[in-house]
């Protein structure tokens, strides 16, 4: 993101919106920052068996999903370009999510694959600059729009 001129902070933390007054508020950090656009940075987890890519929003008919259209495009054609049998889960609401809810700029939260399957996991532990480079990819598509 910062080659393509733009200023990122990054926040990381377990307390995301006042629940752990003894660690940064992520949310509250984004909004006084004054962030355009919030990228939440997440891997999924279920059995074992379950892969794939998918990207939350707080609601459709939003410049949040039309944000979460563009990363997840250019993150799903990337990792298939990669493992061709990953699959596309899509784009989700999910309004009771804390960093969708409570950021004041379009928000996404992103699982680019399951922690707990092993395909999934080599794409996450050796692919990690090609994921963050189609991720900026997304948010400067986002941009251009």
């Amino acid at each position: 993101m910062k080659n393509a001129g733009c200023e990122v902070i990054r926040l990381q933390g377990d307390n995301l919106n006042g629940e752990s007054p003894a660690y940064p508020n992520v949310c509250k950090n984004a909004n006084d920052w004054g962030a355009d656009v919030f990228v939440s940075l997440h891997c999924n987890a279920f059995d074992g068996y379950a892969r794939g890519i998918e990207t939350l929003v707080f609601n459709f008919v939003s410049e949040a999903e039309r944000l979460a259209a563009c990363v997840h495009k250019q993150l799903v054609d990337t990792e298939q370009s990669i493992d061709p049998y990953i699959p596309d889960r899509g784009l989700k609401e999910r309004p009771n999510l804390s960093v969708l809810r409570n950021t004041d700029m379009p928000a996404i939260l992103i699982e680019m694959g399951f922690i707990d399957n092993d395909h999934d996991v080599i794409l996450l532990e050796h692919k990690q600059d090609a994921i963050a480079k189609a991720i900026a990819r997304g948010v400067t598509d986002y941009a251009n729009l």
